[in-house]
């Protein structure tokens, strides 16, 4: 099981601020962080490499 977050280029901030809050919860859970300009999810989810294994 992964968790999947879509960010939109202009989030790094954004994107790195929930990258260090999941590292300190530590679910026991990969997050994997997808971007894309239009925020969908079904190109970027099957194009991720680590997505599409799970």
């Amino acid at each position: 099981m992964v968790a999947v977050h879509v960010t939109h280029p202009g989030d790094e901030r954004d994107a790195q601020r929930l990258i260090e809050d999941w590292q300190r919860w530590d679910p026991g859970v990969e997050l994997v962080q997808v971007s894309s300009a239009h925020r969908r999810l079904d190109e970027p989810l099957t194009a991720d490499p680590v997505v599409a294994a799970h």
